[in-house]
């Protein structure tokens, strides 16, 4: 009799994920330049956001090494709005250095990548290349086990191909410190070559730039609609966002007002030209019994009368809500401060007690020689 009972069959080991391969660095060992062998870091560095410090970097230990590249390359900013970088930018490489000479551009030097390629009005923003993306070393200790670093910092590498493709932009590039001092233009080239032969930064699409953040997808940023979209986007709208903008360039608020409020002289004058022409309107013998035109001509008088002074209150009314957030950021920082570092606080009053005091005793002392002069005697003299 056939037995009844059901055999199992133990089940295989489940079988792991296949690990994600690392990505290698994106030019060969022999394209190293030499002004690249050793790359010195920084001893310390600035901590972006709400909270500015001061962080050290210690170039024994990979992982503040790896955080200082982290904060170096960070594009994180417009990565939140990518969807919308349309505004402020063409999906293409950007120009090369000598065509930002050629639209009469000013070169200024930035350290941080999100302002990397960002221009308004007559200045552009660049970052000058970092020594240790020039080292292949580097690359596979600290940059490659990343992935995220890996895209950041591919793609502001790539950056520097669509600036540097030429001799001219080469020189320029020495002349305004974007690229180390020692490098020659035969190891630039051999470098650049080395990285063209894994990505050709001439196409810009998901199947060329899957690796590159995709920042990178754009090339030259407009800040005043960076600025636009920070202020409006859903992702990044709140009221500190709504008055600085992408990025605050404003030293006191005589210069807010004037970049803000430029356009303003622009309608007053035109609100002039057209007053001017309506009273030569009415002057006419065709206009002067013309019902229309006088009607037309007395709302936009009361328009032109209206119109500065409504312009006025909102720009009164922005500073003050400009100042009111500024203030009650300053508060919040002194509070955050006084909480992290009683010891502060109480310092300044001390000394603040010894200056009061130190000038009271001052003040006696002048009081007292200004006396005994008056009476002709030394006030140090012993009677």
């Amino acid at each position: 009799m056939a037995s009844a009972i059901a055999t199992t069959r133990a089940s295989p080991p489940p079988v792991p994920p296949p690990q994600q391969q690392r990505p290698p660095p994106p030019f060969s060992k022999q394209a190293e330049p030499i002004c690249a062998t050793n790359p010195t870091l920084p001893a310390s560095y600035r901590k972006r956001g709400s909270e500015r410090r001061l962080v050290s970097i210690d170039s024994n230990d990979k992982t503040s090494v790896e955080q200082y590249i982290d904060s170096d390359v960070d594009v994180s900013r417009l990565n939140c709005i990518h969807r919308h970088l349309w505004i402020a930018g063409l999906p293409q490489i950007s120009r090369s250095l000598h065509e930002q000479t050629l639209l009469r551009r000013t070169i200024a030097l930035t350290d941080q990548a999100d302002l990397h390629l960002v221009w308004s009005g007559n200045i552009i923003f660049i970052k000058p290349v970092p020594e240790y993306l020039l080292n292949h070393a580097f690359w596979s200790t600290h940059i490659c086990p990343s992935q995220s670093l890996h895209e950041s910092a591919r793609g502001l590498l790539l950056s520097y191909l669509w600036l540097l493709p030429s001799r001219a932009d080469f020189i320029l590039a020495i002349e305004h410190q974007i690229l180390p001092p020692t490098l020659q233009w035969n190891a630039w080239v051999t470098f650049s070559a080395s990285v063209l032969a894994l990505d050709n930064p001439q196409r810009l699409d998901h199947a060329t730039l899957q690796h590159t953040n995709s920042r990178y997808l754009y090339g030259e940023l407009r800040l005043d609609r960076l600025s636009l979209i920070y202020r409006f986007c859903s992702v990044t709208h709140d009221p500190w966002t709504f008055v600085r903008g992408y990025q605050y360039n404003y030293a006191n608020y005589t210069s807010f007002i004037e970049r803000n409020f430029t356009w303003a002289i622009t309608a007053a004058i035109y609100i002039t030209i057209v007053l001017t022409a309506m009273q030569v309107g009415l002057a006419t013998k065709r206009l002067q019994d013309d019902k229309r035109f006088h009607d037309a001509a007395f709302g936009f008088t009361v328009f032109s009368i209206v119109a500065p002074l409504a312009v006025i209150a909102a720009a009164m009314a922005i500073v003050v809500v400009v100042f009111a957030i500024s203030w009650r950021y300053a508060k919040r920082r002194q509070r955050e401060a006084a909480m992290t570092r009683p010891h502060v606080g109480k310092d300044v009053a001390a000394q603040h007690a010894r200056s009061m005091s130190s000038g009271l005793a001052d003040g006696g002392a002048r009081k007292k020689r200004r006396n005994y002069g008056q009476r002709g005697r030394n006030p140090n003299d012993v009677a």
